[in-house]
């Protein structure tokens, strides 16, 4: 299980990178499986698409990873 606290896009897609990578899909096949281009899945990757938590939640599906957002007050 990874667990972090993305807090940049740069980061976010460096995690989607990494989670992608550990289940075996290339760009390619993983864009195929998101019904995206490659290129958009490379955007994701590299923290140049901005991400609506609708996307979060259908990349984590393909991952097969649990998608948690928290907002804390302080």
């Amino acid at each position: 299980m990874i667990s972090v606290m993305p807090i940049t896009s740069k980061e976010l897609g460096k995690l989607i990178q990494d989670l992608r990578k550990k289940q075996g899909y290339t760009q390619a096949t993983f864009a195929q499986k998101l019904g995206v281009s490659e290129s958009t899945v490379a955007g994701y990757e590299v923290g140049k698409n901005n991400f609506t938590v609708a996307t979060l939640k259908t990349i984590a599906k393909a991952l097969n990873a649990e998608l948690e957002i928290n907002i804390k007050t302080q």
